[in-house]
């Protein structure tokens, strides 16, 4: 089966079309990206957890079920604290991205498991106190409760059981085993845009229209100037700022552009630090997502 981004990208938006159904591209928006950041964050966290030999792992066991298996009782706490002491965050095992497929799978969801999935994200999240800003509302925009994801609390709970299967059915890499899933937000965010009409201008700008002023404000910049600084008092989901990376000469290097900026809608903010991290831009002491120094919310 041919996995370029093209055709992820193609199936994935086709689903997710043909599933938000009478819900506006600007609102269900909010459910897809939040679902791909949860699952980034819990898939991150697993790797953590594997990558740093925090774990016993058994020959056949995954490192969900470990995860899962040492992490209880009195214990649970000394690990959230050191997940949360070096991530920003911390998920507990029955919070995992794995574990709610399980549930979905098994048909064990019930509808108060995903509101609770978030109050614990936050709460763990609280957890480092250097951090806990950066994780505040990070999932607010997600109404649970919309009328429009079904009649009932089981109809929602279904509704957001299919989101979820369709975003665990993306494969984030591609045929060459490369990492595409930045890619994948990228055509989203355009995507949602353009369905969403003059909403979409709200947390998208074109890039082509990114591209013109990226140019102007890096002209006449060399590689050799050292830092360069850049401000969006609306970056939205940051779009702007990420493109004036792209135009500036050795903007590739690490810690070379300072991104600053502010954002009334808490997706936008999700999305910027996600895609920040993605190209590990900027520095963030032990955390994946980017602090609120460099993006705050428009207050």
């Amino acid at each position: 089966m041919s996995t370029t981004l093209e055709d992820i990208t193609s199936k994935l938006w086709a689903m997710a079309n043909e599933l938000r159904g009478n819900m506006d591209a600007s609102e269900y928006k909010n459910y897809i990206l939040a679902f791909m950041f949860y699952r980034y964050l819990s898939e991150h966290q697993m790797e953590y957890l594997e990558k740093n030999d925090v774990l016993d792992i058994r020959d056949g066991q995954t490192i969900d079920e470990a995860y899962a298996e040492q992490a209880v009782g009195e214990d649970m706490s000394d690990y959230l604290e050191d997940i949360s002491a070096y991530l920003g965050y911390a998920i507990e095992p029955q919070d995992t991205w794995a574990s709610l497929i399980g549930k979905i799978d098994g048909n064990r969801i019930v509808p108060s498991d995903y509101q609770a999935i978030f109050d614990d994200f936050e709460k763990y999240a609280s957890l480092n106190k250097e951090a806990a800003r950066d994780f505040r509302g990070v999932f607010s925009d997600v109404n649970l409760g919309d009328s429009r994801l079904g009649a009932n609390t089981n109809d929602r709970a279904k509704s957001l059981n299919r989101i979820v299967k369709l975003i665990d059915g993306v494969e984030f890499r591609d045929e060459h085993g490369r990492d595409v899933l930045g890619g994948i937000y990228e055509y989203l965010i355009g995507m949602f845009a353009a369905n969403a009409g003059k909403k979409g201008g709200e947390f998208y700008t074109p890039h082509e229209v990114s591209q013109v002023l990226a140019r102007l404000v890096t002209n006449g910049v060399s590689a050799d100037d050292g830092t360069f600084s850049v401000y969006d008092p609306a970056c939205g989901s940051g779009s702007l700022l990420l493109t004036v990376q792209d135009e500036l000469p050795g903007g590739e290097r690490p810690g070379i552009v300072k991104f600053f900026g502010q954002e009334l809608n808490t997706t936008g903010l999700r999305t910027f630090s996600w895609r920040l991290n993605e190209r590990i831009l900027c520095s963030v002491k032990r955390s994946v997502v980017v602090p609120w120094s460099c993006i705050s919310p428009l207050i």
